[in-house]
């Protein structure tokens, strides 16, 4: 299951929650999501999702680091 961590803030007191994560989520593209879900919130490796969304799991990692790193600058502008 995804950890949730204090984002770093220039006070390092904001929070991060699960509403806000999940808000987060949800303005993603819907692969972005089904790929965040799947490796996150279903524990599957990058092979499974690979199938899955039809691709190759060098790709899905690929696509998964950026994703993940669209969704932290997203959450650092609003915390």
């Amino acid at each position: 299951m995804m950890r949730i961590r204090s984002i770093n803030c220039r006070d390092n007191s904001a929070k991060l929650d699960w509403p806000t994560l999940y808000a987060a989520i949800l303005k993603l593209k819907p692969r972005h999501q089904t790929i965040i879900i799947l490796r996150f919130f279903e524990n599957l490796d990058y092979g499974q999702i690979a199938e899955i969304v039809k691709d190759r799991p060098s790709t899905v990692r690929v696509s998964l680091h950026r994703i993940l790193k669209k969704l932290r600058n997203h959450l650092q502008s609003i915390i």
